[in-house]
């Protein structure tokens, strides 16, 4: 009567990942309707911390060398080991790293921040070729 029985099912949604879902306007309209401004903010803002890391580890690469390794001891104080590096910029993907694992960032904010990084880390040793040269 109302329905056919014999229909195939429909088919389900495509996926979409992350990024296209946090992208997508009908999303960013829900999220700021929520009252959701400040996460929002906070999204955009935690996902180029990485490039802190790499600014600093282009800019130390740079000045001292691209293959300089080295040791972080700064976590002796609460229990941890000494950290070993072969270069600031291993030091600076596992910063990155670490904050994916901590659910800080998604993949795409870390890969993002990281690129953001080294473009200002090259940035600032063009100014001081610059300034060196005066």
């Amino acid at each position: 009567m109302g329905g056919d029985a014999s229909a195939p099912p429909a088919p389900p949604p495509p996926q979409r990942s992350m990024l296209e879902i946090m992208l997508d306007p009908r999303s960013i309209q829900w999220l700021l309707a929520s009252g959701g401004v400040l996460l929002a903010i906070g999204l955009v803002l935690l996902a180029f911390a990485s490039a802190q890391s790499a600014a600093a580890a282009t800019v130390l690469g740079k000045a001292l060398g691209d293959s300089v390794a080295f040791e972080d001891s700064t976590g002796i104080s609460i229990g941890n080991g000494v950290r070993r590096f072969e270069s600031f910029r291993a030091a600076a993907y596992e910063a990155g790293i670490s904050r994916i694992y901590g659910g800080i960032h998604f993949p795409y904010g870390n890969m993002g921040g990281r690129a953001l990084g080294e473009c200002v880390g090259g940035k600032v040793v063009e100014r001081l070729k610059v300034a060196a040269a005066r």
